[in-house]
Parts: structure tokens; C-alpha cells; sequence
């Protein structure tokens, strides 16, 4: 799942700049191809959805082993993406959950992030079965910049465990579209850790930065999530 092996065929840019890498423009044609394919992925999936097995076929930590130790330095084929997401990703936390609850229990799933999460996160939830009332977009303020604070975390989460219901998994971003904030990520993945919630972080709209070592720290403690 991941590969830097794509470098070695990689050629320099010319005599005078041979550190730098060729970088081709968008092929449209590629780009068509591409999307097709990434529709007909989708399309594949809902159709033989039932073939899919019900419970669990990994265990916790599965993915952390199977990722290279660094990210390439260029993209892969998306054939190879693809093929890592049919056999690495779509095994999720719900499955997880259930295995450990028993499935009649999915209306007791609670998802959260906050009113600065991205919308996407509730549309997956539902998809995934989970009861929009049991999505928490946890208010945040001003003076954290807008961030997803634990203490709020932790409320909501003792909130929904003494009326019941079960916490599952957490949205923490690094980076939200419409205010730029980022969620102190160690921290609620601390508290995540504590009532056994799986963690994502989304960092795709300022995670980016953090190749740079002075922005390093917005992400501190992310190994803690999953």
C-alpha cells in the first residue's frame, strides 16, 4: 500500500536543474478516464454491496502496518489507489463497533465533530447508517480560534454515554473550509482514547502545511488517531 518504488522512474528536468522532477500538465483525455473510472468504483460498490461481509475481517491497527514509512514523492497510478481502498480502507470503524456491540445496537452510534466539520461528515454518517440525531457538531468558540475543544468533547460524550447511547468516532480537522481552524488533535485524541472512539483527522485542506517543520506542531499528537 504505498509505494516510493514509482522514483525510480522518474527523470530530471535537464542538465541544469537535475534535482528538479518533469511535471506534466493535465491530460484532459487522462482526466476523463480517470473520473470514469472512479464512477464505475462507486457504482461497483453499491451494486454488489451484499457481497460484502457483514462483521469485521481485520483487526485494530491493521492499516498503521501495512502504510510505507514515508509518503512518495509522486502520485501513484490511480489503479493503485483504488485497489489499496478495496482491500485496506473499506474495512471501518463502524464494522469495528458492531463486532464488539452486535448490529441490532447501530441506532446507538454517535458520530462527532464540530460546527466548523466539514458537511461531509454527516452525509457519510448517514450513509453509514448512523441516526442524523446522533451526529454531534459540538459548538465552538472565538476564543479558541474555533477549534474543537476536549473539555466540549468530553461533555457531549458523557452526555450521550449516560442517556445510553454508544460513542463512536470522531471527526478532528486540521484546517476547516470555512474558518481555517485546526482542532488540538493530541488532546481530543486523548479523550477519544478513553471511550474507545475511532479517530480521523481531516487535514485535507491545511494538512498540507505541515511538511514544513516550523507548522509540524498543528499536528501533534496525531498518531494517536487511527
Amino acid at each position: 500500500m504505498g509505494s516510493l518504488s514509482s522514483m525510480n522512474n522518474i527523470e530530471p528536468a535537464g542538465k541544469s536543474f537535475p534535482n528538479v522532477v518533469n511535471i506534466n500538465p493535465l491530460d484532459p483525455e487522462e482526466f476523463r478516464r480517470q473520473g470514469h473510472m472512479m464512477i464505475d468504483f462507486l457504482a461497483d460498490y453499491y451494486q454488489n454491496i451484499d457481497k460484502y461481509p457483514v462483521l469485521s475481517q481485520v483487526e485494530p491497527g491493521y492499516l498503521r502496518k501495512l502504510l510505507p514509512m514515508s509518503a512518495p514523492d509522486v502520485g501513484e497510478p490511480v489503479e493503485a489507489i483504488l485497489e489499496d481502498v478495496q482491500k485496506h480502507i473499506i474495512p471501518a470503524a463502524r464494522d469495528q463497533m458492531l463486532t464488539k456491540i452486535g448490529r441490532h445496537n447501530i441506532g446507538k452510534l454517535v458520530v462527532y465533530g464540530s460546527d466548523q466539520t466539514h458537511c461531509a461528515l454527516a452525509k457519510a454518517a448517514k450513509i453509514s447508517g448512523i441516526a442524523p440525531h446522533n451526529i454531534r457538531a459540538i459548538r465552538t468558540k472565538m476564543e479558541t480560534l474555533f477549534g474543537l475543544s476536549p473539555e466540549s468533547l468530553r461533555t457531549t460524550i458523557i452526555k450521550d454515554v449516560n442517556a445510553g447511547l454508544i460513542p463512536l468516532y470522531l471527526c478532528a480537522t486540521v484546517g476547516t473550509t470555512s474558518t481555517t481552524a485546526v482542532d488540538p488533535v493530541g488532546p481530543l485524541c486523548n479523550v477519544a482514547q478513553e471511550y474507545g472512539i475511532w479517530v480521523h483527522v481531516d487535514a485535507a485542506y491545511a494538512g498540507s502545511a505541515c511538511i514544513c517543520p516550523e507548522f509540524r506542531h498543528f499536528i501533534n499528537g496525531v498518531e494517536g488517531s487511527n
